[in-house]
């Protein structure tokens, strides 16, 4: 039960980490760690928009 524990928080971390290594060896600061996530919530958030 642990093990399946860690596998989702590691697996909530992981896209963030690789984004903020590939930013620090080119060079850049990045963005933070969960900023994936901040965005699939901030997309959540929307709402629909229809022409008239």
């Amino acid at each position: 039960m642990l093990s399946l524990i860690l596998i989702f928080i590691s697996a909530i971390y992981f896209p963030g980490v690789i984004v903020k290594t590939k930013a620090l060896f080119s060079g850049r600061k990045g963005p933070g760690i969960l900023q994936p996530w901040r965005d699939i919530i901030r997309l959540l958030k929307k709402g629909s928009v229809y022409s008239t």
